[in-house]
């Protein structure tokens, strides 16, 4: 039909800049449709339109096309098809200058925000512990002072039974239940 259509072969933008390892649908579709791949490499894109920013700046994308390639082979062949996709890579990388990284530039994202969690997270750690160092944390009550015998007086206790000279007493301050051996002078509140 005379058409033809452009295809991205990393599959996303690039974090950085670089040019990363191409998908191997390209290939796939060359073998396939038997038709010539035109290598093109596009320049300024970062700056017309950085990662994130919805409207691109008004600016000119310098492009520049390499020399049409004629692929054959099986298109069910993997091997074929990640050297004829690396082939193209290399085309691209040579008309446009970048650096060429052999992993998929998803990988790089996923890599790339992997670390600055690590980083915010190493960050929040540093300044946790600035604060410590800072404010001196309060001991908790048990280190500092001893915790007093308490006696129980007449007006915390409840008689509850009386089984010969055996009581069972509450303390409603502590909410401990005991049991007092001698009951002699023990009286019931009123």
């Amino acid at each position: 039909e005379g058409a033809c259509i452009g295809i991205y072969p990393e599959g996303t933008r690039s974090p950085d800049g670089k040019l990363y390892k191409g998908r191997t649908g390209i290939a796939r579709m060359a073998l396939e449709s038997r038709a010539p791949v035109i290598p093109v490499a596009m320049l300024n894109t970062a700056e017309i339109q950085p990662t994130g920013q919805v409207v691109p700046k008004v600016m000119q994308v310098e492009m520049r096309f390499g020399e049409p390639m004629t692929f054959s082979g099986d298109a069910t062949d993997i091997q074929l098809l990640r050297s004829i996709t690396d082939e193209i890579m290399k085309k691209i990388q040579e008309l446009s200058g970048q650096e060429y990284v052999d992993i998929y530039a998803s990988e790089a994202k996923l890599a790339i925000a992997k670390a600055r969690r690590e980083a915010v997270k190493n960050e929040l750690s540093e300044k946790r512990a600035e604060r410590k160092e800072t404010k001196p944390r309060k001991p908790y009550r048990k280190e500092t002072k001893p915790r007093k015998k308490r006696f129980l007086s007449e007006e915390h206790k409840i008689k509850i039974g009386l089984a010969g000279k055996i009581c069972l007493v509450f303390n409603k301050t502590t909410g401990i239940m005991g049991l007092l051996v001698s009951t002699a002078n023990l009286k019931a509140p009123s």
